[in-house]
């Protein structure tokens, strides 16, 4: 495909320029070793002092190797296959590495304020543990401080043998003592100091100046874990520490990015534990197909698919079993990077399709012969935001209670003199509620003497027969039911590294006691992660992880029982005590339920005790996964290293569901799932110097990737039965099992390909292509090939301007595919059955395609990057433009032909936006710093096409409809977002609702556009203060715009548990409707306010229950404080820090009402926008202790 023109005209003008004026750029040309020879020791440099060698002439400038300069990029975006044979540190010219003798004079450190980083990202909040070796001998200390006396943290140290030191948060820094010898200390926008040692006993004081020459390079972590120089990359990366995860944990580290990456949307759910986690990069891009990012974590592909029933996904009602990268232990991570568009993510070929979340994990400290990192957490949750209740009314529907006479009952009474209220013809009697009416219809609570539902069953040896209760409001009886829910993470790991091998060991623990009665989670992290050089030219690499995680009473989640908040919100009786409700079982072992049928009947009429669910039918399930890679690298030559890796990603869930056999027969339901893939992957990569101008990096290999997916399902329907009760076997069915299974295999063979060519290092054009066979496709239509360009142009090279830190231009296309489910071309049978005592098989009612095609993205990236008055100031400006072709969708055809739909490729989207990254530091003081850190983006999406084979009047496809009403659907539909919603609005006349002559409200035909479930657009902001040793970062994130159709809002309504179900004395004097008649007039017929929550709200009228998910978060806030060195001595530690921290504090602003509009998801799944019952979210306050032996 040929690019559009208008894309790239300065590309063009840039090269003529340069041609013709070649000392533009050679003037600030980086200063290299002789290609031919690197110098690979500092001994072998004399060029440190100033005399050594001129600027102007690179063949005498120094060469110092990157094990010596440990500037060269900070440790978490150094590479090891980066060759030597070029020197990426780019010291600057002679005057840039300066000699200072130390001061000989012993003195203890004054203190400082912790310095700031040279470049602030959104969302750092200096959280980072800087590492300390441990030397035999004399030491020599010293500190690091800035042109304004503040100290530096994570300046390099390297010793004149070519040992790596980190100097900590307060600067400090320790070496080995030889006298005589130096070290060469430097810091990323800094110049360098070489400092000669003279006594062990003096501190040495270095300051480090400004760099006025060009931008230090940094290495960045592109796809396949390619690395490469930051200014030659040609499209969005946005890198995130894994400080940014491990301090304010989350169960799944990616909850922790809310609010922290432009044009990435998280959506979470912290109210069910270990909740789903939904990623959407740049806006939805298929129908049927999966939207969500992948995940590849040290090159391993780590399979994220939710397993949750689609009656989950609708809000129907099930279990939300997480999503599986929650795995991952957050103190393990040393970096992440977000591949964000398609050309960034166009060497995964079909993998690619929705972005790629990159997971670095730490390995053995360079210069670290042997340490113990040890890390804990430990955090409170508390339910934080919940539904508005009314207070004022009770259980029932009418203002009257039923009566209970003694005469009449009396063995539901103690004695005759029991009654509390007596009638002068028939005697004494009680007042109870309508008990089988789950609703709050009823009497006004105004402390009348009622017997409740636990009052009667003196057979069961009930203790609170014949007890009389007030009639009165339980305004925390909601809040009373969560617990404080308790994490701890407890986090240890052994590591070093010399000069053969690096070792990294750990074990985390995070044992979690839930919000939710009954409930828990435990994980356990095992991983080594090593290298062994076994000769100069040949290392070895392994990596293994195993992980254990185990859940008990998961709520339910949607319009089902085990949700609590249906037993609250969707149905519920305002007046019932909670301390009552956690009776919740006689002691001959039967339910006892606050909706019993009747005062003689204990049998549940629809629902059980929320308590007898939490602890007599939890849900269980585990995981035990296990992945790793091992492999080697090999480098027969300076210039090239090959690679060759087996990854490998496989694990066994088990999930049991149970209901107990009471007063209804029991089930039962087990789902086992094996996965496992393997990826068996070469690389190549050459980097070469062509001449003084040219370079050029290549890396070409292959992939073979093999997935197996099994499962298994057995149930016992609560139709037949469970024989025993509390025995969970699938052999205790009372009658026949329901067995359901699948194998699905696949196997992608893939070649690829990509091409880095620099020009003066100003200039970078980076190509790549890949060839994807997949085994989901026929032979002969299932090859695919995936290009794509990218150009970078590092102008500030050029301007040379004092104001200019630095800048670049950028600009990129590619196109990119997404693959098809297995078995999607071939039609098949169904599993066998049985008609009676007959065998059946039948066909699948969907017909497969074998024209069928892979969805296919061609995306034009282009943005700038600038930094600003020594990067005070920082600018990341990114726009896309890309559209999704041969969308697969289901198409009706007519049950004549034996199937109800076929899948076809037919339609388009497309995603338009800007992402926008700004950071900057307002205040920059000697003891005191303040950076901000902002992140925007704007996504516009919009169904360009439906071309459906054989209908082209269709314009729509229904993606999910919600289970209850079976009204509101998500759908695609042409010219509008995708996944609109769609059901009935109110009728219009001039803009104001129609009423008919009842009063109600008159409902649109059914299948409108109400909402629109794609944000508008977002962001976050992040503010962090530092001062001496403390640190302070508050994160604040918003969404606008997007629609969600609400049961917690409708059915709370339907059922008058709500507040706005009893505001202003609308059940005593009633309301009329805001509208007209259809003649225009206004409307004046007063309605009932049952009447009108029931038949003039969602279940008539979707639209009324609609609402718009804008919001503004407190999302985060951090305070550290890090031990200055000295303490940390005195405790035999290298360094300590201490963190305070909380999330989900606080909901700024929200246009919905009685839910966290960012806390609705069901799953990770395309259904989106159908909130079925939302769980309350959760607030977080935590400690975390960092500390490094």
């Amino acid at each position: 495909m040929k690019l559009r023109q208008p894309k790239f005209p300065w590309v063009l003008g840039l090269f003529l320029f340069l041609q013709a004026h070649p000392t533009a750029a050679q003037s600030t040309a980086p200063v290299t070793a002789p290609s031919a020879a690197p110098v690979t020791a500092p001994s072998a440099a004399p060029a440190v002092a100033p005399s050594a060698a001129p600027a102007a002439a690179p063949s005498a400038a120094p060469a110092i190797a990157p094990s010596a300069a440990p500037a060269a990029a900070p440790s978490a975006r150094t590479s090891d296959t980066l060759p030597p044979a070029k020197d990426t540190t780019k010291l600057p010219g002679s005057d840039s590495v300066k000699t200072v003798v130390a001061d000989t004079t012993p003195a203890k450190p004054a203190a400082h304020a912790v310095a700031p980083p040279a470049r602030a990202a959104a969302g750092a909040a200096a959280d980072t543990l800087p590492k300390k070796p441990s030397f035999k001998g004399p030491e020599i200390n010293g500190i690091v401080s800035g042109p304004n006396d503040y100290p530096l943290d994570s300046a390099n140290v390297t010793t004149a043998g070519g040992l790596a030191i980190r100097a900590a948060a307060d600067g400090s820094f320790k070496a080995p003592f030889v006298k005589g010898s130096f070290l060469l200390v430097s810091r990323r926008g800094y110049e360098t100091v070489k400092v000669v040692m003279t006594a062990p006993g003096a501190i040495l004081m270095v300051k480090l100046a400004k760099s006025a020459t060009k931008e230090i390079q940094e290495v960045t972590v592109t796809a396949l874990g390619i690395s490469q120089k930051s200014r030659a990359v040609g499209y969005s990366i946005q890198e995130v520490g894994g400080q940014e995860v491990a301090v304010a944990k989350e169960t799944n580290f990616v909850d922790a990015l809310q609010g922290k990456l432009a044009g990435v949307n998280i959506n979470a759910n912290n109210g069910s534990m270990g909740g789903s986690t939904k990623v959407t990069i740049r806006g939805n891009k298929s129908i049927t197909q999966t939207n969500d990012a992948i995940y590849v974590v040290d090159g391993v592909f780590m399979n994220n698919e939710n397993v949750n029933s689609v009656g989950q996904q609708i809000g129907g009602g099930g279990y939300d079993y997480g999503s599986p990268i929650q795995d991952i232990n957050p103190d393990d991570i040393q970096e992440i990077s977000v591949l964000k568009g398609a050309a960034a993510s166009a060497l995964y070929g079909s993998r690619g399709q929705n972005g790629v979340i990159l997971v670095t994990t730490k390995k053995g400290a360079p210069g670290r012969k042997f340490g113990v990192d040890y890390s804990l957490n430990v955090e409170a949750q508390q339910v934080y935001v919940l539904p508005k209740f009314q207070n004022e009314y009770g259980a029932g529907i009418g203002n009257s209670f039923d009566t209970l006479w003694y005469n009449q009952n009396p063995q539901y009474f103690k004695s005759p003199t029991s009654p509390a209220y007596s009638d002068p013809v028939r005697g004494g009697y009680d007042l109870m509620p309508q008990y089988s009416v789950d609703e709050s219809w009823g009497p006004k609570l105004n402390g009348q003497l009622i017997r409740a539902y636990y009052s009667f069953d003196q057979d069961k040896g009930n203790p609170f027969f014949d007890q009389l209760t007030p009639w009165s409001p339980q305004p925390n009886n909601v809040k009373d039911f969560f617990n404080t829910g308790v994490t701890v993470n407890n986090s240890i790991a052994f590591g070093g590294s010399d000069d053969k091998a690096t070792y990294r060991f750990s074990y985390g623990n995070m044992a979690q006691k839930f919000i939710l009665p009954n409930s828990n989670q435990v994980r356990n992290n095992l991983s080594i992660n090593a290298s062994y050089k076994v000769n100069p030219w040949l290392t070895s690499v392994v990596a293994a992880n195993y992980v254990s995680n185990n859940a008990t009473g998961r709520p339910g989640t949607g319009f089902t029982g085990a949700n609590p908040m249906l037993n609250f919100v969707e149905y519920g009786q305002r007046q019932l005590e909670d301390a009552k409700l956690r009776y919740y079982k006689f002691p001959d072992g039967t339910q006892l339920s606050w909706n019993r049928t009747s005062f003689s009947n204990p049998a549940p009429a629809f629902d059980d005790n929320i308590y007898w669910i939490r602890y007599m039918e939890p849900e269980t399930d585990s995981r035990n996964r296990l992945f790793g890679q091992a492999g080697f690298d090999l480098k027969p030559v300076s210039w090239l290293t090959i690679q060759a890796r087996i990854f490998m990603d496989m694990y066994h869930i088990l999930q049991e569901e149970r209901t107990a056999k009471d007063y209804f027969a029991g089930s039962y339901t087990r789902t086992d799932r094996q996965f496992q893939e393997l990826d068996y992957q070469l690389l190549a990569t050459a980097r070469k110097n062509l001449d003084k101008n040219w370079d050029l990096n290549v890396t070409a290999g292959g992939n073979v990737e093999q997935q197996n997916d099994q499962y298994n399902t057995g149930a016992i329907p609560i139709s037949e039965g469970l024989i025993i009760p509390g025995l969970y076997t699938l052999s205790n069915a009372n009658g026949p099992v329901i067995y359901s299974g699948d194998i699905v295999r696949k196997q992608i063979n893939s070649v690829f390909a990509t091409g880095t060519l620099g020009y003066r290092d100003l200039l970078f054009l980076d190509v790549t292509g890949r060839n994807d066979w997949t085994s989901a496709l026929a032979p002969g239509h299932n090859a695919y090939f995936y290009p794509s360009a990218a150009l970078a142009f590092v102008f500030s090279d050029l301007l040379k301007a004092r104001w200019l830190s630095f800048g670049k231009l950028r600009t990129s296309w590619a196109q990119i595919g997404n693959d098809i489910t297995p078995y999607s071309i071939y039609d098949t049978y169904s599993a066998p059955g049985l008609f009676g005592t007959e065998p059946t098989m039948a066909t699948n009612p969907v017909k497969n395609n074998p024209n069928l095609k892979p969805e296919r993205s061609t995306e034009y990236e282009e943005g700038l990057e600038a930094r600003f008055f020594r990067d005070r100031i920082g600018l990341d400006f990114t726009w896309y433009d890309r559209t999704t072709r041969d969308l697969i969708i289901p198409m009706q055809i007519t049950p004549t032909t034996g199937y109800t739909n076929v899948y076809v490729n037919a339609g388009a989207v497309r995603n338009r936006g800007i992402e926008v990254e700004l950071s900057g530091r307002p205040l920059d003081l000697k003891r005191f710093s303040w950076d901000i850190g902002i992140n925007f983006a704007r996504n516009s999406n919009k169904v360009t096409q439906l071309t459906v084979p054989n209908n082209p009047s269709q314009n729509e496809i229904v993606i999910a409809t919600e289970r209850r009403l079976h009204s509101v659907s998500d759908a695609a539909i042409k010219g509008q977002s995708l996944f609109a919603l769609t059901g009935t609005d109110y009728t219009y006349l001039n803009g104001q609702k129609v009423v008919d002559s009842t009063g109600l409200y008159v409902p649109s035909a059914p299948g409108q556009v109400i909402g629109h479930t794609a944000p508008d657009f977002t962001g976050g902001v992040t503010n962090t203060l530092r001062w001496g040793n403390l640190s302070l970062s508050v994160l604040v994130d918003f969404q606008h715009g997007g629609n969600f159709f609400s049961y917690t809002n409708l059915y709370g309504e339907y059922s008058g548990t709500l507040a706005v179900t009893a505001a202003n004395g609308i059940r005593e004097n009633g309301i009329v409707a805001q509208g007209v008649y259809k003649d225009g007039s206004p409307n004046t017929t007063n309605i009932p306010a049952m009447t009108y929550f029931d038949a003039d709200q969602g279940k008539r009228v979707n639209k009324a229950n609609v609402y718009d998910a804008s919001y503004v978060y407190l999302r985060e806030v951090r305070l550290g404080y890090s031990l200055p060195a000295k303490w940390a001595e005195r405790l035999k530690a290298d360094a300590l820090r201490l963190s305070l921290y909380g999330r989900n504090l606080w909901l700024i602003h929200s246009n919905a009402p009685n839910v966290d509009p960012s806390n609705i998801v069901n799953s990770d799944s395309n259904v989106q926008g159908l909130e079925g019952g939302a769980l309350p979210s959760v607030r977080t306050f935590g400690l975390n202790l960092t500390a490094s032996f």
